[in-house]
């Protein structure tokens, strides 16, 4: 092989190392780099394989920020997810998302739908769970069962699974007051629905960065 296709295959990886080190041309990393420096988050810029995203503890619990990229035949959508650890005993294998006509249809053919006696949360709310009567203690705390409603009447599309409030937002935001007021509106729904807490107050910014 020649010397000089060499050189250009050389140029070439350069030339894409580059672009996973280097900002890529979007208004949003200021915005992201902002929100991680007041709650003294993780910040990774992302590059030429994957976007941004921000990781740490608030108040003694997990919480990230990250851009998911979705592919519909040969566009890709960018979205905004949010996730936060829900802390103390929930019920084992606990899964919460907005009841739909869907869902309703699944549960007419046996797919799992427990059922706590509240019409509110029965009507509203789909819950998965290992077992219906840690569910229905679950939400016999007030502070559960108002929590979960109306963050769910707030964001339809959220759901809790694995022991988090996982909350998607169909655009990449680049707004560093809307990134902060969604990520304090997830951080409250998982204290809401952390058993031992006091729901209501404001999340204040990191301690250290992890």
């Amino acid at each position: 092989m020649a010397y000089w296709k060499i050189l250009v295959i050389v140029l070439a990886v350069l030339f894409l190392i580059s672009l996973s080190w280097g900002d890529p041309p979007s208004p949003h990393l200021s915005a992201w780099r902002q929100v991680a420096r007041r709650y003294h988050l993780h910040f990774r810029r992302g590059g030429f394989t994957r976007g941004p995203q921000m990781r740490g503890m608030i108040e003694g619990r997990q919480v990230g920020v990250q851009e998911r990229t979705e592919f519909d035949l040969d566009q890709a959508h960018s979205k905004t997810e949010f996730s936060a650890q829900i802390l103390g005993k929930i019920p084992a294998g606990l899964t919460l998302s907005r009841e739909s006509v869907v869902s309703s249809l699944g549960s007419m053919i046996g797919m799992e739908d427990h059922h706590v006696g509240n019409p509110e949360i029965d009507l509203n709310l789909r819950i998965g769970a290992i077992s219906t009567t840690d569910v229905r203690s679950y939400f016999a705390r007030e502070s559960v069962k108002e929590g979960a409603l109306r963050f769910f009447h707030q964001y339809p599309g959220a759901r809790v699974f694995d022991g988090e409030v996982i909350v998607i937002i169909p655009e990449l935001i680049a707004d560093p007051a809307l990134l902060q007021k969604t990520l304090e509106q997830v951080i409250q729904a998982a204290k809401a629905l952390s058993v031992n807490e006091t729901p209501g107050t404001q999340p204040a910014p990191g301690k250290k960065r992890v």
